[in-house]
């Protein structure tokens, strides 16, 4: 006698999956709480933590200043069937089969394929597998996937469900393959105080380095038998890297001086020019003038006589 035995595997897609979700947090339930810690000062922390311990698939990490009795914790959960919305909290799963993309539309870049994909994963995919590649966008009421190259710029998505996302969710160098400011975009310049500048990303095992530049306010004009011009504004900038989720906090200062900082931590700073006097023109990142007839200094240079304001030189 022979015996058959048919075994028949019902498959079907992984359903893909973020990264994590911004603005939204785990609801607790009897079971999916594993641990909260305190005290943990970015989300990629966060997301190690959930890797080393046993049973940790999801993490919501909290980093709102104005919510003290959350600031800077890491939930991690076995499960998350619900999520609820949370300022500044990031809900996200430890698993190499999620998505990092972002709500955002590409405003330049070259197209290298359209074609169809059930799902945002199966086109992530497409891109890994064509090498020109770098970036994908995803419609999901259409099924539509775009594969694109030297794209630089975006700005927010206009339809629902359509996203935008890097090649590879994991870094291989360390450094964000695909993040923005929460303009939407990779710049941003500012006249005044702002709280808070997000740094977006759908990657967590990376830092992204933010590139810096500020300029204080132009010192006074002494006017008087003789004028003193003011040196314009103080420049100083850095390269520094933040991790994603990070709010750098912009301050320009009564006394014309400007700093940027993130948790407490100033990352740069810059004076206002020297105001002019009746003796001399004030320095700064150009020199000012003294006298009538005499110009100020340019491209941080110094102004043209001896009693002129001195320029950074740089």
């Amino acid at each position: 006698m022979i015996i058959i035995l048919l075994i028949v595997g019902l498959f079907s897609p992984v359903k893909p999956e973020k990264c994590f979700t911004e603005n939204k947090s785990c609801k607790l339930d009897s079971y999916n709480l594993i641990e909260v810690f305190s005290d943990i000062p970015n989300i990629s922390e966060c997301v190690e933590i959930c890797k080393d311990t046993s049973e940790c698939k999801y993490f919501t990490y909290h980093d709102d200043e104005m919510v003290p009795s959350h600031y800077q914790k890491c939930y991690l959960f076995r499960s998350c069937n619900t999520m609820n919305d949370f300022p500044k909290a990031y809900t996200g799963l430890y698993t190499e089969l999620c998505t990092c993309s972002l709500a955002v539309e590409p405003q330049d870049g070259d197209l290298v394929k359209s074609l169809y994909a059930e799902n945002e994963m199966l086109c992530q995919l497409a891109c890994q597998e064509n090498t020109a590649c770098e970036m994908y966008t995803f419609y999901e009421p259409d099924a539509e996937c775009q594969l694109l190259q030297g794209v630089s710029s975006f700005g927010k998505s206009p339809l629902q469900g359509f996203n935008t996302g890097p090649k590879h969710c994991k870094s291989e160098n360390g450094i964000c393959t695909f993040s923005l400011l929460d303009n939407n975009n990779s710049h941003a310049m500012l006249l005044e105080s702002k709280e808070s500048v997000i740094v977006r990303s759908g990657m967590f095992d990376c830092t992204v380095n933010i590139s810096m530049v500020l300029v204080g306010k132009g010192g006074d004009h002494y006017s008087g038998n003789y004028e003193g011009g003011g040196g314009s504004g103080y420049v100083n900038t850095t390269v520094t890297p933040v991790y994603p989720s990070s709010s750098l906090n912009v301050l320009f200062n009564q006394d014309g001086s400007v700093t940027i900082s993130t948790n407490g931590l100033v990352l740069l700073e810059t004076m206002a020019g020297d105001s002019g006097t009746i003796t001399q023109g004030g320095d700064g990142y150009s020199g000012g003038s003294f006298g009538y007839e005499i110009d100020g200094g340019m491209n941080g240079g110094n102004a043209d006589c001896t009693q002129c304001g001195k320029g950074q030189g740089i």
